[in-house]
């Protein structure tokens, strides 16, 4: 049996994690990373027979780069949720909204910046590509839709349509990220 290649994975995940969230802090960054090794060793694992170093690392790069949108996207989902009139706690009888509360002393500026930075990029990025490729990437991973649910909101006949969008619009998205 071929051994699992873990070095060049792990080489390839940080490079990957490090290139996608630049400013992310160290520890988020190795929690990040470490899930992402698992995820790969787990499916590594499970293929019979073992792929090629060149599949596995194709895969790990991809596995990474998904990882940090989804990052970037539950951290944005937290931001967007965040109403700033909310009471601090339920019930405050002072009427202190969290909009009114001190800032976090610990948060670190760069955080915010790149979040924005990030956002912006991939925004733009879609734009850029053909909007039939662009609609199902916001429903599939912006809005989190099913499969069926993008093809019903696109009113598309077939959810292979909503794929092969899907994959080729992922490969435009990751070409214009490339230059």
């Amino acid at each position: 049996m071929v051994d699992y290649p873990f070095s060049e994975v792990e080489r390839v995940v940080r490079s990957v994690v490090r290139e996608h969230l630049p400013g992310l802090a160290q520890a988020d960054r190795e929690v990040l990373e470490t899930r992402i090794l698992e995820a790969v060793e787990d499916w590594y694992c499970r293929q019979s027979p073992p792929p090629s170093l060149e599949y596995t690392l194709g895969t790990a790069r991809n596995r990474a780069a998904w990882d940090c949108l989804n990052f970037f996207n539950r951290r944005l989902t937290r931001l967007e949720l965040t109403s700033w009139e909310a009471p601090v706690r339920p019930g405050d009888a002072k009427g202190e909204t969290i909009g009114d509360s001190v800032a976090d002393a610990n948060a670190d500026p760069a955080d915010a910046y790149l979040t924005t930075e990030l956002r912006v990029s991939v925004w733009r990025d879609l734009e850029r590509i053909d909007q039939r490729y662009a609609a199902v990437i916001r429903l599939r991973h912006l809005e989190r839709r099913s499969v069926a649910e993008t093809a019903e909101a696109l009113s598309l006949r077939s959810v292979g349509t909503v794929k092969s969008r899907e994959h080729r619009g992922l490969a435009l998205l990751r070409r214009l990220r490339d230059q």
